[in-house]
């Protein structure tokens, strides 16, 4: 520390002391370079900045006689792990155009958060850009394994099959070579036309965000029906028109595995923001809250929770007017239902939020606290519900790339009920050389559920016979 000509650690009986003068201190430059922000810094200083942080802060052993030194290092070691984390995320989405250079701070982004899904998420997009298809397929595998022993929790959905990922990238530059700008006053432009039937919804949709835009929603826009019916489809579609009228969108989804989990939804959809006061703030307080039942005894604090909540809500819509999709409300926590009422019931304040939620219909009623946020919001008119019905026979044929016959038409529709999911099905059958028949969609689903293991094959089974006890 004191090599050259002038020492850098100077003494007296009371005090130590540290003068840099000419030295080299990464921590100091680190600052420097991300003095305007990772949004706003170059793409050099944030390359160098990533170097810089590599590795952990003070690696040396504790020492017991300074805890407070240690515990100083404890909360700087995390402090510059999400600081490494965040300039990595800055620098793959500046380096956008280019898989290959993104790929090395890809990787570092794992290594640096090894149970983020949403890590593994980059990596495996940023191999299918960059043809690395093989690459790609070992590290989904490996990334869905590791997330499943190690979280023990359902996935997020985040993490795809790398040819999922391949066919919405191709959908995705379809569309965009396909696109004609929309009108001047067309502010909520249709959806896409590979979405078949839902024409009113479709409109329902296209109204409620021309009135977010305009600064006059209100209430929830809430999508109800069977399993495969299209429901989450229509949250896409929602998204979809909502960002190409300049409107932000969260969204959160439901797990039936984390309905204990207080407040789950909404700290799924706080994750959606970026690394600003409002995400720090609102996910300590909610991550940090108790289960409501143990909050009865200090109702003033839940009270300031959700008065804190809507307050940052408010003020980030009127800066854009903001969208919040909420898709499996059946599985809703029963803090995120007093929340999500609370929210919609002071809505009346922010007119530049809209919320929006899908559920299957029939688990509902199995969720009391789903049960009681719709029965309250529909006393109150708060809701504007909209059940999905199944396809009818011309647009479940549409389905089908290759063309039906009349006659085929009509089988199809018999053997799938109208349900999107299972004529989806169908036809991938019929492409591999399944007629449509009945009995033909029956080996289907046999041949999928086949594939599953011993173990989930007999829970199906249990299930189906037992279904009207369970």
């Amino acid at each position: 520390m004191n090599i050259g000509p002038s020492p850098r650690l100077e003494a007296d009986r009371e005090h130590v002391g540290f003068v840099a003068r000419d030295a080299f201190i990464d921590i100091a430059r680190i600052a420097e370079l991300l003095l305007p922000g990772t949004s706003q810094a170059g793409v050099s200083d944030l390359e160098e900045a990533a170097i810089l942080l590599q590795g952990e802060f003070s690696r040396r052993p504790r020492s017991s006689h300074c805890y407070r030194f240690h515990h100083w290092c404890l909360a700087e070691r995390q402090r510059l792990g999400q600081l490494r984390r965040q300039v990595l995320d800055a620098l793959i989405q500046r380096l956008g155009g280019e898989p290959e250079r993104s790929l090395v701070h890809a990787h570092a982004l794992v290594a640096a958060d090894p149970l983020s899904e949403a890590a593994h998420a980059t990596l495996v997009r940023l191999l299918v850009e960059a043809g690395r298809m093989h690459d790609a397929d070992a590290h989904y595998e490996y990334a869905r394994d590791l997330l499943r022993r190690e979280v023990a929790a359902p996935l997020s959905g985040a993490l795809r099959r790398p040819t999922v990922v391949a066919r919405l990238a191709r959908t995705e530059i379809a569309k965009q070579s396909s696109a004609v700008p929309p009108a001047a006053d067309d502010t909520a432009s249709a959806a896409p036309p590979s979405f078949v039937g839902r024409r009113a919804e479709q409109r329902t949709i296209a109204g409620a965000v021309t009135s977010l835009a305009a600064g006059s929603a209100s209430g929830m826009l809430l999508f109800t029906g069977e399993p495969g019916i299209g429901k989450t489809r229509l949250l896409q579609i929602l998204t979809e028109t909502a960002v190409r009228a300049g409107i932000r969108v969260i969204s959160a989804r439901g797990f039936e595995g984390e309905m204990i989990r207080p407040y789950g939804f909404w700290i799924d959809a706080l994750k959606d923001f970026p690394n600003d006061d409002f995400e720090d703030r609102a996910q300590r307080l909610l991550g940090s809250t108790p289960p409501p039942t143990a909050m009865d005894a200090n109702e003033s604090s839940r009270e300031k929770l959700f008065e804190h909540v809507a307050g940052q809500l408010r003020d980030l819509a009127k800066r854009q007017p903001l969208a919040i999709t909420l898709d499996d409300l059946q599985w809703i926590d029963e803090g995120s239902a007093s929340l999500l009422h609370f929210l919609i019931r002071t809505g009346q304040t922010a007119p530049q939020i809209l919320f929006v939620g899908a559920a299957r219909d029939g688990e509902i009623d199995d969720n009391p606290w789903a049960q009681r946020l719709l029965a309250s919001l529909e006393r109150d008119r708060r809701v504007d519900r909209h059940t999905l019905g199944p396809l009818d026979v011309a647009e479940t044929a549409s389905l089908f790339e290759d063309g039906l016959s009349s006659s085929e038409a009509m089988e199809a529709h018999r053997a799938s009920g109208g349900n999107p999911l299972f004529a989806l099905e169908v036809a991938r059958g019929r492409r591999n050389g399944l007629s449509i028949a009945a009995g033909e969609f029956r080996n289907l689903i046999a041949d999928r559920i086949n594939r599953l293991d011993e173990a989930r094959r007999e829970l199906i089974q249990f299930a189906s016979a037992n279904w009207s006890r369970l």
